[in-house]
């Protein structure tokens, strides 16, 4: 194991490019495509590419890990997360953003995985908020969110607008 140990035999990781095929597989999903904003439809590979090498250019910039893959207990990828606001580097807040393979979802795997990384923000990257804008209608996530208490700020009308079409977004954070 690489990384905190999750729920049931899952943990984080780096990514690496094993990672990519899996990324296009997961990533081009009908609910990744409702709920998120910023992941392309179709999700390509060269898409995969592109995000790992900002994932690392990251991780340069802010001198530490922004982002993990989940794993399952055989070391394949289940899902990511991690910070994806683009504050400085030494912000005192970020927003955590997170997916889930189909295969994973409905087990606790996400609600562990928001737990522990919300636990490095705080602790170990001394964040006093994390934030996370979730599309309305995405109940899945707000139960994660409520879960690993995240508490609900208000809704931010036409926050986003997704091929002509305008999404209200709940705002969520934790707050130390």
């Amino acid at each position: 194991m690489i990384g905190p140990e999750l729920i049931n035999g899952f943990y984080l990781s780096k990514p690496s490019e094993k990672d990519i095929k899996p990324f296009v597989k997961y990533l081009n999903g009908p609910l990744i495509m409702q709920n998120t904003l910023q992941i392309p439809h179709p999700y390509r590979k060269s898409d995969a590419i592109d995000w790992f090498e900002y994932v690392a250019e990251q991780e340069r910039l802010h001198s530490r890990i922004r982002y993990w893959v989940i794993r399952n207990p055989k070391g394949k990828c289940a899902g990511g997360i991690g910070f994806n606001a683009d504050y400085k580097p030494n912000s005192h807040k970020d927003e955590i953003g997170y997916w889930l393979g189909a295969p994973f979802r409905g087990k606790g795997v996400m609600t562990s995985a928001v737990r522990v990384v919300s636990q490095i923000g705080m602790e170990a990257y001394g964040y006093a908020r994390i934030e996370a804008n979730v599309f309305a209608g995405n109940e899945a996530s707000v139960k994660v969110l409520e879960r690993c208490g995240y508490e609900y700020e208000g809704i931010c009308r036409k926050l986003y607008k997704k091929k002509d079409r305008y999404i209200d977004a709940l705002r969520y954070a934790l707050v130390r």
